[in-house]
């Protein structure tokens, strides 16, 4: 009886040696989002696509940094959510006829927490003296395309 029972384990344990020869092993775990399929996604669900399709016609705006301000306003934010309010507000000035690549990727930017070294780095000192001009607090002494972007952030707000 025992020898019949340690046949069998051994048997058993032979097998379970041999699963993954034999492609019986457990499911493969599946395989992590990458950042590309993020940015899809993201895309998809925002109409960001369409719109960089739109500012890509311009021949002045770099694609790659419109790929940059995605995935830097995906990992401060952590979601979609509150940067939905920006795609938004870049919609807006999209339709009003402001073509600027600037105003754009300083709307994408508005209350971003990047040091400014980095956004003028990246982006360039025109973005960044957008940025700099919504954070003051003077309306009077803003540029015309800083009261455009901070236009559009109101009807935003209002459309909420």
């Amino acid at each position: 009886m025992n020898i019949l029972f340690l046949k069998k384990l051994l048997f058993i344990l032979g097998l379970a040696t041999l699963t993954p020869f034999l492609g019986l092993g457990s499911k493969p775990e599946a395989p992590v989002k990458t950042s590309s399929i993020i940015l899809q996604e993201v895309r998809s669900e925002n109409e960001l696509h369409a719109m960089q399709e739109k500012f890509c016609e311009l021949t002045q705006l770099d694609k790659s940094k419109i790929e940059q301000v995605i995935k830097v306003r995906i990992a401060e934010e952590g979601s979609v959510a509150s940067f939905k309010r920006n795609i938004d507000a870049s919609l807006i000035l999209w339709d009003a006829g402001v073509r600027d690549p600037h105003v754009f990727m300083a709307t994408l930017l508005k209350d971003t927490q990047i040091d400014q070294t980095m956004i003028i780095h990246l982006y360039g000192p025109t973005v960044s003296s957008l940025l700099n001009e919504m954070q003051s607090q003077g309306e009077p002494q803003l540029s015309d395309n800083a009261m455009k972007i901070l236009t559009a952030f109101e009807q935003v707000d209002s459309l909420a």
